[in-house]
């Protein structure tokens, strides 16, 4: 019987870590989605930023949405889920 973790399950997380190349974007984290597409062999997802005119993260940093991305999240059991790839564009 294959064990798993209890990131599906209804909690908390502390978000350890959320960088686009480099730059911490935490606190314009709206929401983070990860899955598996069953037509190929690579974990995608989705990623929300508020980036308001005030902010203006994007075009600070140049961000053209095929930087690194790197995350880390805890959930309330202690486990750990990290994570690092590249985005792959903007819509």
């Amino acid at each position: 019987m294959a064990t798993s973790t209890k990131f599906s399950d209804p909690t908390q997380f502390e978000n350890n870590e959320l960088t686009i190349d480099g730059q911490d974007v935490r606190g314009l984290l709206l929401s983070l989605s990860i899955y598996e597409d069953i037509y190929k062999p690579v974990v995608t997802g989705n990623i929300v930023i508020i980036d308001s005119d005030g902010a203006g993260f994007i075009e600070e940093y140049q961000i053209e949405f095929i930087e690194t991305i790197k995350f880390a999240f805890t959930n309330a059991g202690g486990e750990t889920l990290e994570f690092e790839g590249v985005l792959n564009g903007l819509r």
